[in-house]
């Protein structure tokens, strides 16, 4: 028997567009006089080379800044851990209010202009059907907050249930999968993942966890080449999704 634990954004939908006009608003209630117009496609096109370094999409808000404040975006994917220290420091504003803050943005998007937030999501190619016909009971293990999830994943025609979609608020992704796990005992898990390190991170104890990287998401060349060296990962791209959600014994 197999699971299939997918995560969201980067592996089902590229949100990398919303996320951005999302943090852009977001950063407006902070600054105004930086964030003083709409965001343009030059910075789109700039937070896209950026996106890898985010985990959680209020952090969209950090790099946003960055951006504004003349970082490149090498300076920033090489550096993002000092920078967003600096970061903290320099404005004095906790984490949890800039999630707080991107949150409530985006709900007042959503609440006012519910079919432009959701043309700025697209979901993958071949990736929806993929699911929907999957034999295989389907999972979505995310950083983006379930609400949120949910109405894309309702949005998109996606059949996976409310409570197989585990959002920010269950914690880290090794322990939404040992819920999985308990859920579906004996059974074997296919994580599909493009964030490297979640990959790396994922160990569930007596679990057969197999890691998929997907090479069309927000990865890098060197998560790329990483993931090709390490001996439990296995590369996919994006036209083998269908066929490994239908028949993953074929790549096992």
């Amino acid at each position: 028997m197999y699971v299939f634990a997918l995560d969201f954004d980067g592996v089902l939908c590229d949100s990398a567009h919303e996320t951005a006009c999302t943090g852009w608003k977001a950063c407006q209630s902070y600054w105004p006089q930086m964030f003083n117009s709409d965001i343009t496609k030059e910075t789109i096109d700039a937070f896209r080379l950026v996106r890898p370094a985010l985990k959680t999409g209020y952090e969209s808000m950090v790099l946003l800044y960055l951006l504004q404040k003349g970082n490149s975006t090498n300076e920033i994917i090489e550096n993002y851990p000092s920078l967003a220290d600096k970061f903290y420091k320099e404005t004095g504003i906790p984490a949890e209010k800039l999630k707080e803050t991107f949150g409530q943005t985006r709900d007042h998007w959503i609440k006012s202009d519910f079919n432009g937030w959701l043309a700025l999501n697209k979901f993958y190619d071949g990736v929806i059907d993929g699911v929907n016909r999957s034999p295989y009971p389907v999972y979505i293990i995310t950083t983006k907050q379930k609400r949120f999830t949910t109405a894309l994943c309702k949005y998109a025609g996606l059949d996976i249930p409310e409570t197989r979609i585990f959002g920010l608020e269950s914690g880290e992704k090794s322990r939404s999968l040992k819920q999985i796990s308990m859920e579906n005992r004996g059974s074997s898990i296919l994580f599909i993942e493009d964030r490297l390190k979640n990959l790396l991170d994922a160990n569930v104890d007596d679990v057969k966890l197999h890691k998929f990287y997907a090479d069309w998401g927000y990865g890098t060349k060197e998560d790329y080449k990483s993931a090709h060296k390490h001996p439990h990962i296995k590369i996919i791209e994006l036209s083998d999704f269908p066929q490994l959600i239908q028949n993953p014994e074929n790549f096992l």
